[in-house]
């Protein structure tokens, strides 16, 4: 099973971190830990949803499917028997994909954005 672990960190440090890849920042906070500079941090680890996991077991995950993509639910009956099967939680119902609720990939989000809907057919896909 797949986390998306977040760090927030309070820095004693000017650094301007907006263009920095992720490797530069793994480093960036080692030297800070190590020069003591790190003030306060937070740390938290939430699960993944069950598809994004067999896309890194399956070897199919793609950059930024974690964090660029959304991810919505989506009903193939209620497509087609209604012509619209992507859930919104604004108007309890399904509707057309672009009213479709969007959540990051991540077990308690989904579950949020559901709701107590239990149809059967649901599944999460992703959306741009």
């Amino acid at each position: 099973m797949a986390s998306i672990i977040a760090l927030s960190l309070f820095v004693d440090d000017e650094t301007d971190l907006e263009d920095f890849s992720l490797g530069q920042v793994i480093d960036l906070v080692q030297t800070l830990r190590s020069s003591s500079r790190i003030i306060d941090g937070v740390f938290s680890s939430k699960r993944t949803i069950p598809e994004l996991d067999d896309s890194v077991v399956n070897e199919t995950y793609v950059s930024g499917e974690a964090f660029a993509k959304k991810w919505v639910w989506y009903s193939p009956s209620e497509q087609a028997k209604t012509g619209y099967g992507y859930w919104c939680t604004k108007t309890q119902g399904f509707e057309d994909q672009n009213l479709a609720t969007r959540f990051l990939p991540l077990l308690d989000e989904a579950a949020h954005a559901l709701g107590d809907r239990t149809d059967r057919d649901l599944t999460i896909v992703q959306m741009d």
